[in-house]
């Protein structure tokens, strides 16, 4: 077991894209299976958040190694989702949350989050650049997780990184920061990363 466990956040209805975001086509493989080849040779445990589109994702993934945490009160948001994986993993001692709509992160900058963790202990690590102040992928130490576990809507834990005395940003591209919501987007985002 590693002292970092990443949870990919893919729990969501996915309701304006019409299709679950998870397994869309990124450009060969499914998105789910970019992420967990851009994980693959991290020093991590690697997990997946699920709830709305649970079946499909396991099925796209039966002989993968990722772990699969199933969140029934998937549709409470990315808070509860939070919660319910920080309460699965209270043995780590930090846990690194990436979103699954998030498809241009590199591994680059995941790597500098977690070298950046273990500089500095007890911190909050966490993405930004001019245009996104505050965004995930972010990674919380072990003493956050009572407040993570009171996470509850949609809303994140934006509020937690905000109000703590000991955070620390990673800067990034904003393309890296982008999400998709809707088939223009994953359009988009599709186009520029396979041009």
């Amino acid at each position: 077991m590693h002292s970092v466990a990443v949870v990919i956040l893919a729990a969501g209805a996915s309701s304006r894209m019409h299709r679950p975001k998870a397994l869309l086509p990124w450009p060969k493989e499914s998105l789910i299976r970019h992420h967990l080849n851009l994980l693959k040779n991290l020093p991590v445990d690697i997990f997946i958040c699920s709830g709305k589109h649970h079946q499909e994702i396991s099925d796209e993934l039966s002989e993968n190694s990722a772990t699969i945490l199933f969140h029934e009160n998937w549709e409470k948001g990315m808070g509860s989702s939070i919660a319910f994986s920080c309460g699965q993993l209270n043995n780590y001692e930090s846990l690194l949350f990436m979103a699954v709509d998030q498809p241009l992160v590199s591994t680059a900058h995941l790597l500098k989050i977690i070298k950046t963790a273990a500089d500095k202990k007890n911190h909050i690590i966490y993405s930004s650049n001019p245009e996104i102040q505050f965004s995930i992928p972010v990674l919380f130490p072990k003493s956050k997780y009572p407040d993570l576990k009171l996470l509850s809507n949609d809303k994140g834990a934006k509020k937690i990184v905000q109000e703590s005395s000991k955070n620390i940003k990673v800067e990034v591209s904003a393309l890296e920061l982008l999400d998709m919501d809707t088939q223009e987007d994953y359009n988009y985002l599709f186009q520029f990363a396979h041009h």
